[in-house]
């Protein structure tokens, strides 16, 4: 059996994390300290923080999984498309040029 999902991503700004938090609260999800640890962590190195949203195609109320890591957005090979997700509506869909 072959288990489908896209994925949508969301670069982290110290300007958007109160809008992830808020999105995600309704889920229950506690990303706060997370978050702000995460970017504050990856900002003292010069990387952007990236955190993606995986949701399967037959369920798009669950989710797969989040994750949030450093990213080098000047790749030429993905893209951040105009797509939001339906879960969210935060987050672009990521794709694989």
């Amino acid at each position: 059996m072959k288990i489908y999902f896209d994925v949508y991503a969301i670069q982290i700004t110290k300007e958007n994390i109160p809008q992830i938090i808020e999105a995600t609260a309704p889920f229950g999800w506690t990303l706060h300290y997370d978050l702000q640890d995460n970017f504050e962590f990856h900002a003292e190195d010069g990387e952007d923080t990236i955190m993606y949203l995986k949701l399967f195609r037959e369920d798009p109320t669950e989710i797969a999984t989040f994750v949030t890591e450093p990213y080098d957005f000047s790749n030429p090979d993905i893209r951040l498309t105009d797509e939001l997700d339906p879960k969210l509506g935060i987050f672009r869909k990521f794709e694989k040029i």
